[in-house]
Protein backbone atom coordinates (compact mmCIF):
# COMPACT_ATOMS: atom_id res chain seq x y z
CA UNK A 1 0.00 0.00 0.00
CA UNK A 2 1.93 3.37 -0.91
CA UNK A 3 2.15 5.96 1.48
CA UNK A 4 2.07 8.95 -0.69
CA UNK A 5 -1.09 8.73 -3.32
CA UNK A 6 0.42 12.73 -4.82
CA UNK A 7 -2.47 14.40 -2.55
CA UNK A 8 -5.09 12.19 -4.36
CA UNK A 9 -7.33 11.88 -1.52
CA UNK A 10 -7.34 15.22 -0.50
CA UNK A 11 -8.42 16.13 -3.96
CA UNK A 12 -11.05 12.96 -3.59
CA UNK A 13 -12.46 14.79 -0.54
CA UNK A 14 -12.74 18.37 -1.59
CA UNK A 15 -14.27 17.10 -4.45
CA UNK A 16 -16.94 14.94 -2.66
CA UNK A 17 -17.27 18.31 -0.33
CA UNK A 18 -17.92 20.69 -3.32
CA UNK A 19 -20.62 18.30 -4.58
CA UNK A 20 -22.22 18.16 -0.74
CA UNK A 21 -21.95 21.67 -0.81
CA UNK A 22 -23.60 21.76 -4.76
CA UNK A 23 -26.76 19.63 -3.50
CA UNK A 24 -27.18 21.38 -0.16
CA UNK A 25 -27.03 24.67 -2.51
CA UNK A 26 -29.80 22.89 -4.77
CA UNK A 27 -31.95 21.64 -1.94
CA UNK A 28 -31.93 24.99 -0.37
CA UNK A 29 -33.26 26.39 -3.97
CA UNK A 30 -35.52 23.93 -4.05
CA UNK A 31 -36.95 24.53 -0.62
CA UNK A 32 -37.28 28.78 -1.09
CA UNK A 33 -38.87 27.66 -4.71
CA UNK A 34 -41.58 25.46 -3.21
CA UNK A 35 -41.98 27.95 0.01
CA UNK A 36 -42.86 30.84 -2.37
CA UNK A 37 -45.34 28.70 -4.71
CA UNK A 38 -47.15 27.53 -1.73
CA UNK A 39 -47.18 31.52 -0.50
CA UNK A 40 -48.51 32.71 -4.28
CA UNK A 41 -51.06 29.91 -4.64
CA UNK A 42 -52.16 30.53 -1.01
CA UNK A 43 -52.52 34.20 -1.75
CA UNK A 44 -54.28 33.84 -5.28
CA UNK A 45 -56.70 31.13 -3.78
CA UNK A 46 -57.72 34.21 -1.49
CA UNK A 47 -58.00 36.79 -3.28
CA UNK A 48 -59.84 34.67 -5.85
CA UNK A 49 -62.67 33.84 -3.28
CA UNK A 50 -62.54 37.59 -2.47
CA UNK A 51 -63.97 38.05 -6.07
CA UNK A 52 -66.82 35.40 -5.55
CA UNK A 53 -68.20 38.05 -2.90
CA UNK A 54 -68.04 40.38 -5.13
CA UNK A 55 -69.39 38.59 -7.83
CA UNK A 56 -72.21 37.35 -5.40
CA UNK A 57 -72.97 41.18 -4.79
CA UNK A 58 -73.07 42.28 -8.40
CA UNK A 59 -75.50 38.96 -9.04
CA UNK A 60 -77.81 40.25 -5.93
CA UNK A 61 -77.77 43.53 -7.17
CA UNK A 62 -78.51 42.69 -10.97
CA UNK A 63 -81.42 40.32 -9.41
CA UNK A 64 -83.09 43.64 -7.76
CA UNK A 65 -82.06 45.78 -10.95
CA UNK A 66 -84.11 43.65 -13.03
CA UNK A 67 -87.34 42.99 -11.12
CA UNK A 68 -87.38 47.16 -10.16
CA UNK A 69 -87.41 47.45 -14.01
CA UNK A 70 -90.47 44.72 -14.19
CA UNK A 71 -92.32 46.09 -11.60
CA UNK A 72 -91.74 50.31 -13.53
CA UNK A 73 -92.66 48.33 -17.03
CA UNK A 74 -95.84 47.03 -14.78
CA UNK A 75 -96.83 50.32 -14.11
CA UNK A 76 -96.28 51.67 -17.35
CA UNK A 77 -93.32 54.18 -16.44
CA UNK A 78 -90.96 52.28 -18.47
CA UNK A 79 -90.50 50.50 -21.60
CA UNK A 80 -89.44 46.69 -22.57
CA UNK A 81 -86.12 47.99 -23.70
CA UNK A 82 -85.35 48.33 -19.85
CA UNK A 83 -86.48 45.15 -19.07
CA UNK A 84 -84.45 43.46 -21.92
CA UNK A 85 -80.89 45.78 -21.11
CA UNK A 86 -81.79 44.66 -16.93
CA UNK A 87 -82.05 40.63 -18.06
CA UNK A 88 -78.69 41.30 -19.64
CA UNK A 89 -77.02 42.65 -16.64
CA UNK A 90 -78.05 39.94 -14.74
CA UNK A 91 -76.84 37.62 -18.13
CA UNK A 92 -74.00 38.95 -17.65
CA UNK A 93 -73.24 38.92 -13.94
CA UNK A 94 -74.14 35.18 -13.47
CA UNK A 95 -71.64 34.71 -16.12
CA UNK A 96 -69.11 36.39 -13.98
CA UNK A 97 -69.96 34.88 -10.86
CA UNK A 98 -69.82 31.05 -12.65
CA UNK A 99 -66.34 32.43 -13.57
CA UNK A 100 -65.51 33.54 -10.69
CA UNK A 101 -66.25 30.13 -8.60
CA UNK A 102 -64.45 28.37 -11.74
CA UNK A 103 -61.34 30.23 -11.15
CA UNK A 104 -61.44 30.38 -7.44
CA UNK A 105 -61.67 26.40 -7.70
CA UNK A 106 -58.40 26.09 -10.11
CA UNK A 107 -56.71 28.34 -7.36
CA UNK A 108 -57.52 25.63 -5.07
CA UNK A 109 -56.31 22.87 -7.07
CA UNK A 110 -53.31 25.00 -7.45
CA UNK A 111 -52.63 25.30 -3.72
CA UNK A 112 -53.39 21.30 -3.65
CA UNK A 113 -50.55 21.20 -6.25
CA UNK A 114 -48.20 23.35 -4.00
CA UNK A 115 -48.84 22.01 -1.03
CA UNK A 116 -48.11 18.35 -2.42
CA UNK A 117 -51.86 17.00 -0.54
CA UNK A 118 -54.95 17.44 -2.73
CA UNK A 119 -57.62 15.82 -0.63
CA UNK A 120 -57.00 17.94 2.76
CA UNK A 121 -56.52 21.64 0.83
CA UNK A 122 -59.81 20.41 -1.33
CA UNK A 123 -61.73 19.62 1.49
CA UNK A 124 -60.94 23.37 3.23
CA UNK A 125 -61.98 26.75 2.52
CA UNK A 126 -59.02 29.13 1.63
CA UNK A 127 -59.59 32.83 3.26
Amino acid sequence: MPIFDGLRSDADRRAALSRQRSQELRLHSLELQITSELRLARQDAASRNAQITVAEKNLRLSEEELRLAQQRYRQGVADNREIVEAQNRLAIASDNYVEAVYQYNLSRVELARAKGDVRTVLTEKVE
